[in-house]
């Protein structure tokens, strides 16, 4: 069973899915590339209004309630891609904020220049709240590029989420390289297809899960694509 954790397919919320139609496509493109299951992560920052996030979540609704008569073995969950700032542990408490599939564990996106100082203090912030954070595509973080930043973070208790893109080496080399070497060094939990759209962002596993089992065996590529989610999804404690 595999898993996208990491997906922005709810129509006309985000820069995501542009509508219904987009996002039709979307899930369909995601049967074919071998997903069982995806999280829905729209964008939300503070500034965003309560009419917003209930928009949100009835098309969530909308859109789980149409892929489980079209499609009954898979899954469709909600949660958010989180844009950090001061107020979002207050956001999570009154439930603006959306956490995934209403566990502990929060996918949360940081500045792309913001440096390590930061974004580790906010990581402890949101862990003494209560929160586990994923860091999301971390690999984008120009000031954190070094293993021994992320060992860090997850050392202090966040897990990691990376691209498909960057693993199969359409952000280039260079991304691929260092991805790589994070997850060889068990430092990745997650990796998402981070969609957008059915053109440039869309949906890509297949060549994703290859090369996977390809460096690391199947049972670690699983590990990263079925077990690390599923424990997630449920609440539950990762093993690694």
């Amino acid at each position: 069973m595999i898993f996208d954790i990491h997906c922005h397919i709810l129509p006309n919320v985000d820069d995501g899915a542009k509508d219904g139609k987009t996002t039709k496509r979307m899930l369909q493109r995601a049967v074919e590339e071998g997903i069982d299951a995806i999280v829905a992560t729209p964008h939300y920052s503070c500034e965003m209004e309560d009419e917003e996030i209930e928009q949100v979540r009835q098309k969530f609704l909308m859109i789980q309630k149409w892929w489980k008569e079209k499609e009954p073995d898979k899954e469709l969950y909600l949660g958010s891609e989180l844009y950090y700032s001061e107020g979002l542990i207050a956001a999570l408490e009154r439930g603006a904020a959306l956490t995934m599939n209403g566990t502990r564990y929060i996918l949360v996106e940081f500045p792309i220049y913001l440096n390590f100082q930061n974004i580790k203090k906010a990581v402890q912030k949101l862990l003494y709240a209560g929160y586990i954070p994923i860091i999301a595509h971390v690999e984008r973080y120009e000031r954190m590029k070094k293993l021994e930043m992320v060992s860090e973070l997850v050392d202090m208790g966040a897990l990691i989420q990376v691209n498909v893109s960057s693993v199969i080496g359409r952000n280039g080399f260079k991304d691929k390289f260092y991805v790589m070497k994070l997850i060889k060094k068990h430092v990745v939990h997650f990796v998402g297809t981070d969609a957008h759209d059915t053109e440039v962002r869309k949906i890509r596993m297949q060549a994703c899960l290859q090369y996977l089992e390809k460096k690391l065996g199947k049972e670690k590529a699983a590990q990263i694509l079925e077990e690390n989610p599923r424990r997630m999804l449920e609440g539950d404690e990762l093993n690694g």
